[in-house]
């Protein structure tokens, strides 16, 4: 008798099951059906009608020539985000605030002065004084000191925080501001050429062609940054800024040199801003720090 209701109830699940099946890819190919009406019915009333793209083509250069080397898909939501300067300000805005420390204003028991009177209570014949402390001095404490420090800083939402990022990257890369420095090596079919002899895709090494005997290397990359900078006409532009994955790269040892302190400012991905990026003339920043900005910032993805 138990065999029976076991059997029966199996039997039972199966046939459920092959129901709910057979309901899920009925209501699945309703949908596809419903879909492709509406393509068709949206191609007959907008025959111009394409679909966005997902992916948006940049060409990797090399440094310091900045010869195209190969071309790579880069998604849309990174490189080609229409401008939205309310987004810009309200993420600037955060940076900025976020860098301030604050102010703290001390009372008359806080000061820097002694609590002994000036001058006697009687017996002078001016009037009654207290010490240096007192608010009535020039020198003197505030009457009302704030004994906790002040907040300005203020929140942004993680992802309007991102999209600012990508909007910004995408606005210098319309202006033709953007250089990303590296190959793609995955496809071979988008190297445009091999790297010249003279030339590299990275901040960290010199190119054996560009090696100057019995000079440092940080030396060297002084020479080669300044000769970058001479070559491509950008001595009048204050603010060129390069991006790169590795912290203490030779070209952000070689931008604190006295000769290039204020023309060159090195910043790694991570510590990149949304102010950094707007503000700077010219930006190189090599292909792992550009892969890094894109995985870091999708909008909606917390990292």
């Amino acid at each position: 008798m138990l065999n029976r209701v076991l059997i029966q109830k199996s039997v039972l699940k199966t046939i459920v099951g092959k129901r709910f099946n057979a309901t899920l890819e009925a209501a699945s190919e309703a949908l596809n059906a419903e879909q492709n009406n509406a393509q068709e019915m949206l191609e007959s009333l907008l025959p111009n009608y394409t679909t966005p793209p997902v992916h948006t083509l940049i060409t990797t250069k090399s440094f310091p020539s900045l010869e195209p080397t190969s071309f790579i898909p880069i998604p849309t939501g990174t490189l080609y985000q229409p401008l939205r300067k309310d987004i810009l300000y309200e993420a600037t805005y955060f940076e900025e605030n976020a860098k301030k420390e604050g102010t703290t204003i001390l009372g008359r028991s806080e000061w820097h002065y002694s609590r002994k009177k000036l001058l006697p209570q009687k017996g002078t014949g001016k009037a009654r004084v207290g010490d240096g402390n007192s608010p009535i001095r020039y020198n003197g404490a505030s009457a009302l000191g704030r004994k906790e420090p002040n907040n300005p800083k203020t929140e942004i939402p993680l992802p309007l925080y991102q999209k600012a990022f990508n909007i910004a990257l995408s606005y210098q890369y319309k202006c033709g501001k953007l250089n990303i420095i590296g190959e793609n090596y995955a496809d071979k079919e988008a190297q445009f050429s091999p790297i010249a002899e003279n030339d590299t895709i990275n901040f960290n090494t010199i190119p054996e062609s560009l090696r100057i005997e019995d000079v440092d290397e940080v030396e060297n990359m002084e020479l080669i940054l300044i000769k970058f900078l001479e070559t491509h006409k950008l001595n009048n532009l204050p603010k060129i800024l390069f991006v790169s994955r590795e912290k203490d790269s030779l070209v952000s040892k070689a931008a604190l040199l006295p000769s290039l302190k204020n023309k060159v400012r090195v910043v790694d991905a991570e510590s990149l801003e949304v102010n950094d990026i707007l503000k700077a003339h010219r930006i190189y920043m090599d292909l792992l720090s550009l892969e890094y900005v894109a995985t870091t910032n999708v909008v909606g993805i917390t990292i």
